[in-house]
């Protein structure tokens, strides 16, 4: 598959099959060798606003138990990119009290404790909803619907194993090493420390692709489906919650211990490569989850 042929994949397929020979055609006469930054670039900022009007004009389309289905899935997806970053906070922070004074420590640990606490309900909330969602997912399997799922499941299965197996590795590295050295001092670990992190997204992802593609199969009751809304509303509730706690502790371990961050005394300097990351997905995140949450309150109300 050819550059271009890839670009245009950033479309979605309706749209290629109407206006994708179209394109093709021009950019084959307007740029005769390889695409320049800038139109590679406006190319794929194209294909992004082409999948929201998309997304937009389907979800409107849908009933509105369908739209409320479709906003708790939203709000499923941003969750798994919470979880992601509240993977890389809880490797980032370990060990912090030890940096700490006796009288430094009260904010540090009440954030933290806020991020744990609230990080436990939320994922007792995800577990409630998945438990509304198994005799739905019964009757699928009893109707035959394995082999329309087995894929996603077994792929999700096997980058679980590999992340497992990484996890200890990261583990016991970390154990032999300073907070420093945990927060970019050592490039060995720093390395092993992103690919850990790239493996647990893509088990993450790989599991909520396979929890979205079953629950667009499931026939849910009208009371299930609202009782997933509220969770859907809670559990974003809850990222707001562990999003403003963990600013809290980066801000409190900052003025009070910049040192376990490796770097000189100022807030500035307290922004490592891992924690800007964190940060940046727990917004994003966020984000999603709140849209997920207008959407389930616009249907709530349609219905």
């Amino acid at each position: 598959m050819t550059g271009r042929a890839r670009l245009l994949r950033c479309y979605p397929p309706a749209w290629r099959e109407r206006y994708g020979d179209d394109l093709a055609a021009y950019l084959d006469d307007t740029y005769a060798g390889r695409l320049p930054l800038r139109a590679a670039s406006s190319l794929v900022a194209g294909g992004v606003r082409e999948w929201v009007r998309f997304i937009r004009a389907s979800f409107a389309a849908l009933p509105a138990a369908g739209r409320v289905r479709a906003g708790a899935l939203i709000v499923l997806a941003g969750w798994a990119a919470f979880v992601v970053a509240g993977s890389g906070f809880a490797k980032i922070s370990e060990h912090f009290d030890s940096s700490l004074s006796a009288r430094s420590r009260i904010v540090p640990d009440i954030a933290y404790a806020v991020v744990q606490d609230v990080a436990t309900v939320s994922g007792l909330i995800v577990v409630i909803g998945l438990v509304l969602a198994v005799p739905a997912l019964l009757r699928l399997l009893s109707s035959g619907g394995w082999p329309v799922i087995r894929r996603h499941v077994m792929r999700a299965a096997v980058a679980s194993a590999v992340t497992a197996g990484t996890t200890i590795a990261v583990a016991a590295w970390a154990h032999q090493l300073s907070a420093a050295q945990r927060n970019g001092g050592n490039a060995g670990y720093a390395a092993l420390f992103l690919a850990w992190a790239g493996l647990v997204a893509v088990t993450v992802a790989l599991w909520t692709v396979a929890v979205i593609g079953t629950a667009r199969r499931l026939t849910l009751p009208r009371p299930v489906l609202l009782a997933e809304g509220a969770l859907a509303t809670a559990l974003t509730l809850g990222m707001l919650i562990m999003l403003v706690a963990a600013a809290v502790w980066w801000a409190a371990m900052a003025s009070a211990a910049p040192s376990f961050f490796g770097g000189a005394p100022g807030i500035g300097a307290a922004w490592t490569p891992q924690l800007l990351a964190t940060a940046t997905l727990m917004v994003a995140g966020l984000a999603s989850a709140a849209v997920g949450v207008v959407r389930i309150a616009q249907a709530v109300r349609a219905m």
